[in-house]
């Protein structure tokens, strides 16, 4: 990740991230968006954190086995 520059944090910056979980049967389910973060209060595990815990709420399990987690800038 890029350093953030100070016009970054007063306004946030748009994170593309996809996570796959897979549950304790074999189910598996992947989730993938944009998210703006504030790079001066978030942090990468912080969030990792979060969206894992979002998606094994959503697969209805208590927790899960992650498979694929990426959290990149969204710019070219």
């Amino acid at each position: 990740m890029s350093t953030p520059t100070s016009s970054d944090a007063a306004q946030g910056v748009d994170f593309h991230f996809v996570l796959t979980l897979q549950g304790r049967h074999g189910e598996t389910a992947t989730l993938d968006g944009v998210v703006q973060l504030d790079p001066a209060l978030a942090s990468r595990a912080k969030f990792f954190s979060e969206i894992k815990a979002h998606a094994a709420r959503e697969m209805g399990v208590g927790n899960g086995a992650v498979l694929f987690f990426a959290l990149e800038r969204d710019a070219l």
